[in-house]
């Protein structure tokens, strides 16, 4: 029974895929959508984030402009390496952390008005990034430890 329901389901979905887009309808001047990008679980809180979001509109049947926002946030700890340090040796982590936003702008020249509808064009963006690391330091117990150093 399980089997059989797990192979319907399937059947069902391949089915409605395949006819999902049987109406078509041509772009024309005004035609707008909203862009969106996720990349990986980093969604999920899995240490990062990634993705963005954007606009595209039709200025006439066969060209198009969008712009787009694009954010990456990077959280990480880098492990002092207790593995390598003989017993009596203590430490502290450092850490990498790095933040990205993407500023972009592009325009696509569409070749028909199709299915299919192959398009090439160009753009430019702009990018700012912002990384800091703090090296992990380590040393014989029950001595002072300078405090982790940042690197730029």
């Amino acid at each position: 029974m399980k089997k059989t329901m797990i192979v319907a389901l399937a059947i069902l979905l391949l089915v409605g895929g395949a006819f999902g887009q049987t109406k078509f309808v041509p772009h024309k001047k005004g035609d707008s959508a909203m862009l969106f990008t996720f990349n990986g679980l980093a969604n999920l809180g899995a240490g990062s984030y990634g993705g963005g979001f954007g606009y595209k509109k039709f200025i006439n049947d066969k060209m198009a402009v969008r712009g787009l926002v694009d954010i990456y946030n990077y959280n990480g700890k880098v492990s002092w390496g207790p593995e390598y340090y003989p017993d009596g040796y203590v430490g502290e982590d450092g850490k990498d952390r790095e933040f990205e936003i993407d500023l972009g702008l592009a325009a696509e020249l569409h070749r028909n008005n199709g299915k299919v509808d192959p398009y090439y064009g160009g753009g430019f963006g702009f990018t700012m990034n912002r990384t800091k690391y703090v090296e992990p330091v380590a040393g014989p117990q029950g001595t002072a430890l300078n405090s982790a150093t940042e690197v730029k």
